[in-house]
């Protein structure tokens, strides 16, 4: 699993905390449709080497290239910017009655624990790192949540990304945007 990976995998997580499979069903009130996550990456190191360059990279495109490359991560509910990533989801109200949603990998254990009836911790463990983080529902169609994902990269080296993200809901209607497989 790449470092980007890893990374969704940890923010993924957070954001939608119900995704923790547990011996207590944990309810979350929140809206199934269209949701719209919004991450602020702050990392160091070689990872926010990598992030910066990703961003010169994407600046230094022609133009009709890069808009073509946007439109290409939008197809698929991704977008980037200045740290900054939006990634579109498909949530379904089976997928949130069951008390599991989409994992970004499935080689990830998860561990959630309910601190109040619309703030929840989330641990996760996957094969490239570790992190935890809280998420706090303001109502069923807007959270606020952080993140802290540690993870090795191949020479050995830890290192910690810091993400603040916020969700929002979009429409009841997905449209072409389908839901991940469980």
């Amino acid at each position: 699993m790449t470092v980007k990976n890893m990374m969704l995998c940890g923010v993924i997580a957070l954001g939608f905390a119900s995704s923790a499979v547990m011996a207590e069903k944990i309810k979350v009130d929140m809206a199934p449709g269209l949701w719209e996550n919004t991450f602020t990456i702050k990392a160091e190191g070689q990872i926010g080497a990598a992030l910066s360059e990703a961003q010169k990279y994407m600046a230094s495109l022609p133009e009709s290239e890069r808009k073509m490359l946007e439109s290409m991560m939008q197809q698929q509910g991704v977008g980037l910017g200045n740290n900054l990533s939006v990634v579109q989801v498909c949530v379904t109200q089976q997928q949130i009655d069951s008390g599991t949603l989409p994992q970004a990998d499935s080689g990830c254990e998860q561990d959630l624990q309910q601190l109040g009836s619309n703030k929840f911790r989330v641990a996760f463990d996957c094969p490239q790192g570790k992190g935890s983080g809280e998420i706090h529902f303001q109502n069923p169609k807007s959270y606020t949540g952080d993140a802290s994902i540690t993870t090795t990269l191949a020479g050995g080296s830890p290192e910690v990304v810091n993400v603040k993200q916020s969700g929002k809901w979009l429409s009841a209607d997905c449209g072409t945007l389908k839901p991940p497989a469980p």
